[in-house]
């Protein structure tokens, strides 16, 4: 802008500032602000920025810096600093803010009664919280976050009589109360006192505590669903969804009987997309698909949902269902998006199926989808893993001729398999295209180019490296200082893998990566390490580290035998995969593979080759 002789203003800057801010640099931003024209939106920005990041010292320069700026406030500036007070214990400042409002000519809406009720609930003045909200109530205001936060606030305290004065009059207003915290916990009572008492137990105040329950305390559902049924009948609408929900998370199969048994009756039953999120979370992603496939016309899920539910089960393993939903959705004429067609991607590569997984790719124009960056690093990744190096290298030419920047992932992913073949030239110059583009080398990059070197018995080059990143503020991570200890060792250089080890034990991810090992093995590893490392006992420290290794990642051990260099493995090379995916990304012809659908009758089986 400045070459161009254009002179930023102060929405540029609060661009930026926001930008630093929702990127979790807060204090980059504060810091930018500075030096910069400000307004009362830089400073709102900068106490939301600090109160997320739950920065005390940040929240209270920055309401100093906005005091002595003397800007005229803004509601939405005014409910930052309510917010403020509360996170730094000032909750009297706070009280005092809201009572000057109508002297700064600011009107309190929703998120300053919000914030205020739940600030005081939190804290348990209770007394103040109903305060506050008795004042909302006066008010022609509507939200149900102010009656959500009482409500809790209330029962906190056990204040279960207001708690259902407070809940009949929302259900009044027609308002969606969030009963998972509040009425989990105190539906029995709360049942129990609207019973004495006389009051009207309507069907949707029956749902509300029964789902309340369902996502709470499960074993209490049952005597309320009982009296649900009974009094208002299976055929009520909100019974026969409270039913589903319930069976649905229970027992998959009793759900679909019952839904079935109500097609029967000329009932439709709806399931909400809050049941598929559930099962999904508790590990049941299976138990989704099915509960899905057999009542996907009665459930109201967006393009999110879809995806949500492909990913889940891609991340299982459970690719053939996954393109069954997949072929299922284009049917109900919904267009997934590349997030969906990326899980089943990824879920190919990691089960093998690298021409399933090129085939895919090469299909999405089809259906009016371009691959982005995150398809083409995993195709990548995937070609690495397999060693066809040359492949990868050809992907990653493409992926920039298509003006997609690779990211540290998909450069760590080749720089780590030129490592291990002992090509470090290409290795060296990858890390050296990262530093030049502003990636970010992290631990598992550095990491990599010393396996390189070590393989090679290339020492000096190992620590030089080791050395340039380490006063660049980034140590390898735990094979890192493995490959160092154990190429060291192997050239007889006792001390210097001694004052590697001194080091290693002062970064901190790897102590804390120790004591995690150490709290569930119940070991005492961290402690072992730093006497044998006193004592200067290199080998006994190096077999330690294999056992924590072994322990952390049970899956991919660390082969202990350094001195076998990597084989020469020319499958990089492997001309009879190159030629099939060089066709596949240059050269579609005539064999392009149909997504919808994949011709893999079961992804377990493996690829049975081109389908015409």
């Amino acid at each position: 802008m400045d070459r161009k002789r254009i002179s930023p203003g102060v929405v540029t800057y609060n661009t930026v500032v926001n930008g630093l801010c929702k990127s979790e640099r807060t204090c980059e931003a504060d810091k930018f602000s500075k030096g910069v024209v400000a307004d009362v939106v830089t400073y709102s920005t900068l106490l939301h920025g600090y109160i997320g990041e739950e920065n005390v010292q940040g929240v209270l320069h920055t309401r100093q810096r906005f005091e002595e700026a003397g800007f005229s406030m803004d509601i939405v500036m005014c409910n930052m600093l309510i917010k403020a007070s509360f996170m730094v214990g000032a909750f009297e400042d706070a009280h005092a803010l809201y009572k000057r409002m109508a002297n700064l000519n600011l009107t309190a809406d929703s998120i300053t009664y919000c914030t205020l009720i739940d600030g005081f609930c939190k804290l348990g003045r209770i007394d103040e919280a109903l305060e506050i909200f008795d004042e909302f109530r006066e008010t022609s205001i509507s939200s149900v976050a102010c009656y959500n936060r009482i409500l809790q606030g209330l029962c906190r305290e056990a204040m279960i009589d207001m708690a259902i004065d407070v809940f009949l009059e929302l259900i009044e207003k027609d308002l969606p109360a969030d009963t998972r915290i509040c009425f989990s916990e105190s539906a029995l009572e709360i049942y129990m006192l609207m019973r004495r008492n006389g009051l009207l137990i309507t069907s949707k105040s029956y749902f509300l505590m029964l789902k309340g329950l369902i996502d709470g305390k499960k074993h209490m559902i049952e005597p309320f669903l009982c009296k649900f049924v009974k009094e208002y009948g299976s055929g009520d609408p909100k019974v026969g969804k409270t039913i589903a929900r319930y069976l649905s998370l229970k027992d998959v199969d009793r759900a679909l009987q019952f839904v079935n048994k109500m097609k029967e009756g000329k009932s439709i039953v709806t399931l909400t997309t809050s049941v598929f999120k559930i099962l999904i979370q508790d590990d049941r992603v299976l138990d989704a698909y099915k509960l899905l496939m057999d009542t996907i016309d009665h459930v109201p899920l967006d393009v999110v949902d879809y995806s949500i539910m492909v990913n889940g089960l891609c991340k299982r393993g459970y690719l053939n269902q996954a393109l069954d939903l997949c072929s299922f959705i284009r049917k109900k004429g919904i267009a997934l998006n590349v997030v969906s067609y990326n899980s089943v991607i990824n879920g190919l590569c990691r089960q093998g199926q690298l021409m399933e997984a090129f085939r895919l790719c090469d299909s999405l124009e089809k259906v009016g989808l371009v691959p982005s960056g995150i398809t083409y690093g995993t195709l990548i990744d995937a070609l690495c893993r397999e060693q066809f190096l040359t492949d990868a290298q050809l992907l990653f030419q493409k992926m920039i001729r298509k003006g997609l920047e690779p990211g540290t992932h998909v450069y760590n992913s080749l720089i780590d398999s030129y490592s291990k073949i002992g090509m470090l030239d290409n290795a060296l110059q990858l890390l050296h295209e990262m530093e030049m583009k502003g990636l970010k080398v992290d631990a598992f990059t550095v990491s990599a180019v010393i396996n390189g070197f070590c393989r090679s018995g290339d020492m000096e080059g190992a620590l030089t490296l080791f050395s340039e990143f380490k006063n660049k503020a980034i140590l390898p991570d735990l094979l890192g200082f493995q490959y160092l200890l154990r190429g060291l060792s192997a050239k007889g250089r006792m001390e210097e893998a001694r004052n590697v080890l001194r080091e290693m034990l002062q970064s901190q991810p790897i102590v804390e990566l120790i004591d995690k090992v150490d709290s569930e093995f119940e070991t005492e590893s961290n402690n072992f390490l730093v006497l044998l490392c006193e004592q200067g006992n290199i080998k006994e420290a190096i077999t330690l580290l294999d056992e924590i290794g072994n322990m952390y990642h049970p899956i991919q051990k660390f082969h202990a035998d350094f001195n076998e260099l990597a084989k020469p493995n020319m499958r990089y090379k492997g001309e009879g995969f190159k030629t099939d995916v060089a066709r596949s990304m240059t050269d579609l012809g005539n064999k392009v593979l149909e997504i919808w659908p994949l011709e893999v009758k079961n992804v377990e089986d493996g690829c049975e080759g081109d389908e015409s």
